[in-house]
């Protein structure tokens, strides 16, 4: 039990290293003009799921560690009813936005490490997610884990 917190804390470090290593690799902050329209409506795509995640969480359910909060409940409505993971997926959107900005092999390559470090944070996350709350299985079957109907 405690390697998987362990493992918990790792993926969080390596999650906002590598978000933080996209962004500032990109130009996104300097690039970011009123011309920019692709870029802004990624930002504001991003920034959208992430605050309806939060909207729909009830205060003190949020975490951002893996295990879910002692006394949390499971949350199935509003955004959560479409993506199982909505924060993860504003990440997601975010880093595309920093592709976007400077598109080269190293904004490319970084994305598809933070890809796979939310993915092994989500699936930790959902291990125990099932162990404590049993409609999660149920609940897994019929969300997708960051893209409605398709991921």
């Amino acid at each position: 039990m405690k390697k998987r917190y362990v493992y918990g804390y790792l993926l969080v470090a390596l999650q906002f290293s590598v978000l933080l290593a996209l962004v500032f690799s990109s130009s996104l902050l300097s690039r970011l003009r009123v011309g920019d329209l692709l870029l802004w409506l990624v930002i504001a795509g991003s920034v959208a799921v992430g605050v309806a995640a939060i909207v729909n969480n009830r205060p003190g359910n949020f975490n951002i560690h893996p295990s879910p909060k002692s006394g949390g409940s499971l949350v199935v409505h509003g955004i959560y009813r479409y993506v199982r993971h909505p924060m993860y997926a504003a990440i997601l959107v975010f880093g595309v936005a920093c592709v976007l900005a400077t598109p080269d092999a190293i904004r490319l390559a970084l994305f598809c490490v933070l890809l796979g470090v939310l993915l092994a944070k989500a699936r930790l996350e959902e291990q125990w997610l099932c162990e404590t709350f049993a409609g999660y299985p149920a609940y897994m079957k019929t969300t997708r884990r960051f893209l409605p109907g398709v991921f």
